[in-house]
């Protein structure tokens, strides 16, 4: 019997390493704190995250590969995947050749 195999494009979406949790997405907007999720004390970002205000407060399910927490993916609360937030990353806009842009660090 020949073993059956999942398609390449699909394997890194098929852990038994993932857990599913839900999260708040934490900030505030009167203290300048751009929104992020926690997550065992460390927070999680990326560029659209930090853009999204308007999300703070918002209830989401976080999928977390405890193998690899440089990473967590999120979804909204009506299923659609909102994206893959970073670790530890800082955005801040700098300035250069006066035009204005995103720019960030990671912890």
């Amino acid at each position: 019997m020949k073993p059956r195999l999942l398609n390449e494009s699909k394997r890194t979406e098929f852990l038994f390493t993932q857990v599913e949790q839900p999260r708040t997405i934490r900030g505030s907007i009167s203290s300048g704190k751009r929104p992020y999720i926690e997550y065992m004390g460390v927070e999680y970002r990326n560029e659209l995250l930090v853009k999204s205000a308007h999300l703070i407060g918002t209830k989401v399910n976080v999928h977390i590969n405890v193998d690899d927490l440089r990473t967590i993916r999120v979804f909204l609360p009506d299923g659609s995947e909102f994206g893959e937030l970073i670790r530890g990353i800082t955005f801040f806009f700098c300035l250069s050749n006066n035009l204005l842009y995103f720019c960030y660090s990671i912890s």
